[in-house]
């Protein structure tokens, strides 16, 4: 969340954007897309900027043994 923020572009409207990503074991990003748009790309766009921002995110934990997870989660842009 540190990584969010309203946009510029964003006119004062509200939208969801569904952000999926996959991490690999040492937190690196290795893939992103949206799920699902909120109609805004300014917010669409935020989106995908916050998730390469963001990286790289905390290692997997010792007793986690997969190779990679993937992520799927709502990121909502409302005017303040």
């Amino acid at each position: 969340m540190r990584f969010h923020s309203y946009p510029a572009g964003g006119n004062g409207q509200r939208g969801v954007v569904r952000l999926v990503f996959t991490l690999g074991r040492g937190g690196q990003v290795l893939s992103s897309h949206l799920g699902g748009s909120s109609g805004n790309p300014t917010f669409d766009a935020r989106a995908l900027a916050m998730v390469r921002q963001a990286q790289p995110f905390p290692a997997f934990p010792s007793e986690i043994t997969q190779g990679s997870m993937g992520f799927s989660v709502p990121v909502a842009f409302v005017p303040r």
